[in-house]
């Protein structure tokens, strides 16, 4: 998840999204989830909560990462989860291992 339209991060907002436990890291620009987390998320969406209110239910500061985050955020563990299930969202590696290949693709088509 990356901060709000090519925004960064300040040292302060950094300091205050480590402090949620649903987050494994942060960066000046992006935000990293936890799998548990992101498991959770997916689940509750399927349980038919909104992504807004699985956010903010899991102490997300909208103000600091974007009201559109959590939609984003979740599409993409949706994504995961349906191609590669649980696993796919406890492994960075298949997502890294799909964005090569998008890639590659790209370029074999220019």
């Amino acid at each position: 998840m990356e901060a709000s339209y090519g925004e960064s991060f300040s040292a302060f907002e950094i300091k205050q999204l480590e402090t949620n436990t649903n987050i494994l890291r942060v960066s000046n620009c992006s935000v990293t989830y936890h799998p548990e987390f992101k498991k959770i998320a997916v689940q509750a969406y399927r349980a038919g909560y909104t992504p807004t209110q699985i956010f903010i239910d899991h102490g997300f500061d909208l103000s600091l990462i974007g009201k559109e985050q959590p939609q984003a955020a979740l599409r993409l563990c949706r994504k995961t989860y349906e191609k590669y299930g649980e696993v796919g969202l406890e492994n960075e590696f298949l997502k890294k291992l799909e964005a090569r290949g998008r890639q590659a693709m790209k370029e074999k088509r220019d």
